[in-house]
């Protein structure tokens, strides 16, 4: 990613991402933005985070033809709340931001999520990511490494928690779903393995990654079937 906001429209929807290291929250990028009063006292990276993921928010959603000026407000679970006819994600790690956004009459749900590459995963961190069926694929790595491939898994299971939270409307965890991934199609299967209502058990969407040389993006879009 570039210092530089870049956009990709694809099949209806828009993601916008943002490298963000050299970012102050006094940047003109940010126009006359404001953190909102919760975050007044949070550390620098929390704030700029923030702002940054905003900020591609913003940007996604104008593309989509979007007209209004103010970053997204922030639900009582922490999920950025979108405006009507949209729906979307917002994704940050080590000062990269990216977020996706679509028109809800042709989406019921998006899910994105950038994660740096773990680095020599303990095994307490894989029995924590993994059911004993995902922790099988840590042995066939088709030229990654395991942190690497728990990594994709990892973040899979983020980019649903994003795509499926509006409509479960409560917290779920790594144990919820189980990821099968197809890496040399830059893809995957994630399949739900309790009742998530309105989702329903063994319901299974495709997640498809983009990789770089440290870090890789998720992402899931959800039909209006699922509605």
């Amino acid at each position: 990613m570039g210092k530089q906001l870049r956009q990709i429209f694809e099949h209806s929807h828009v993601a916008t991402s943002l490298d963000y290291k050299d970012l102050s929250l006094d940047d003109p990028m940010f126009g006359d933005w404001q953190l909102p009063e919760s975050l007044t006292k949070a550390v620098p990276k929390r704030q700029i985070e923030f702002m940054a993921g905003r900020l591609c928010a913003h940007h996604s959603l104008k593309t989509l033809g979007y007209a209004g000026t103010k970053y997204l407000q922030t639900g009582e679970h922490r999920q950025p709340i979108w405006p009507d006819g949209f729906v979307g994600a917002i994704s940050h790690s080590h000062g990269a931001a990216i977020a996706i956004a679509g028109h809800s009459s042709e989406w019921a749900g998006m899910g994105v999520d950038i994660e740096h590459f773990i680095e020599s995963p303990s095994e307490g961190l894989i029995k924590q990511i993994c059911s004993l069926t995902e922790s099988e694929q840590l042995n066939s790595l088709n030229g990654y490494t395991k942190g690497e491939v728990l990594t994709f898994i990892f973040s899979a299971k983020e980019s649903l928690y994003k795509a499926l939270f509006p409509r479960v409307g409560r917290f779920f965890g790594f144990g919820a779903a189980e990821v099968s991934l197809d890496l040399p199609q830059n893809s995957g299967v994630i399949r739900i393995v309790e009742d998530l209502a309105p989702f329903k058990k063994d319901e299974f969407f495709t997640v498809n990654f983009v990789t770089k040389s440290n870090y890789c993006i998720s992402k899931i879009l959800i039909d209006t079937y699922a509605k």
